[in-house]
């Protein structure tokens, strides 16, 4: 196993912990759904971690085609899952941005299962990457102009979840410190791992 897998595996697990923690909150009070949210969220985000640790252990771009392909589509139903948990935790009514957001994600999702594309993602001219200050290579596909829009969209969703938040900790809610300096910290390794996606 490369050393490199070994984080988004350890990752893995404590996202697995944490959303089975909060499913029990939720089973133990059924009025708290926010404890629901960020449960399936912290469920779908231990799937995200598990299966780019097999892709950095692929060898080839061809053998890390699927573990990719199945990121994606975790990606895809994690992040409506945690539009929906900044949702709860606002408490905001579901809008037309909230469900244009979603079904974006859904149908991206969706594209991907289909099988590979051009559109979408393909090891057609994939070669090997190098991050040379970590002395990290791996393999991975390279993505089309679908999942190049839909990585735009994650990014107006997350300012869209940072702009809920700060609006409701600036209406006196300042209990919500903790859950803006997390998802602050979230964006910018989100941000990261997208601009690694475009060979930024």
């Amino acid at each position: 196993m490369q050393w490199y897998a070994i984080p988004p595996l350890i990752f893995s697990v404590l996202c697995l912990y944490v959303g089975i923690y909060h499913l029990w909150l939720y089973v133990r009070r059924k009025n708290d759904r926010v404890n629901l949210s960020f449960g399936v969220a912290s469920l779908l985000m231990s799937a995200v971690n598990f299966t780019a640790a097999f892709n950095y252990n692929a060898p080839t771009v061809q053998e890390s085609l699927l573990p990719m392909r199945l990121s994606f589509i975790a990606v895809t139903l994690f992040s409506p899952a945690f539009l929906n948990f900044i949702f709860e935790l606002v408490e905001k009514r579901k809008n037309k941005i909230y469900y244009v957001l979603v079904t974006l994600n859904l149908i991206t999702g969706l594209s991907i299962i289909a099988g590979e594309s051009a559109l979408t993602i393909t090891t057609v001219g994939a070669v090997p990457k190098h991050i040379e200050w970590l002395g990290i290579t791996y393999s991975e596909p390279n993505t089309g102009i679908i999942l190049d829009i839909w990585i735009l969209v994650l990014l107006i969703q997350m300012v869209y979840c940072l702009i809920l938040l700060l609006r409701k900790y600036r209406d006196g809610n300042k209990y919500l410190m903790p859950a803006v300096i997390s998802v602050l910290f979230f964006f910018v390794t989100a941000i990261s791992d997208m601009l690694v996606l475009l060979g930024v």
